[in-house]
């Protein structure tokens, strides 16, 4: 798959070269929409290249047409749910090793999400923590609710 770096930043450039000698450079999101849709490439955007208040804009541009990572100076749960929720299919630190982006890259390849290990340990800590009731197999289905029991009919005819 083809990447595409968005970036001005020469150490980032350099540490992404390492990853992907292939890739694409660029210091402009307009230059990088150029790059032919059917191509298909994974974006690797450079949040401190943005305005503060263009960066969901581009996010939203370019996740349209492809895969997009973003690359952040400062890592957090905040921002990384705010671009995730505007197209980004991947949120990782500026300084992250070109092997860690090279599978960064595959996961999205393979259709996954990218997050770094600590945010996706809050997120499932916080989950737990809500309450959601787990299923109970042994649960007698006459404590079902009426429309609890039609779902379950439509269900079993075959409906999503």
């Amino acid at each position: 798959m083809n990447q595409v770096l968005i970036s001005l930043r020469d150490d980032l450039i350099a540490r992404w070269r390492v990853a992907f000698p292939i890739g694409k450079t660029t210091g402009s999101i307009k230059q990088a929409l150029r790059v032919p849709k059917k191509q298909a490439p994974i974006y690797w955007l450079d949040l401190t290249l943005l305005e503060p208040d263009r960066g969901l804009e581009a996010v939203d541009a370019l996740s349209i047409r492809s895969k997009l990572v973003v690359l952040s100076p400062k890592p957090s749960q905040a921002e990384a749910t705010m671009l995730i929720r505007a197209g980004a299919m991947g949120y990782c630190h500026q300084g992250t090793p070109g092997p860690r982006l090279q599978e960064i890259s595959r996961v999205l390849e393979n259709e996954g999400f990218w997050m770094p290990r600590e945010m996706i340990q809050r997120i499932t800590q916080n989950t737990r923590r809500s309450g959601i009731q787990k299923y109970n197999p042994d649960q007698n289905p006459d404590q079902l609710t009426e429309r609890e029991r039609a779902v379950a009919k439509l269900v079993g005819f075959g409906a999503n």
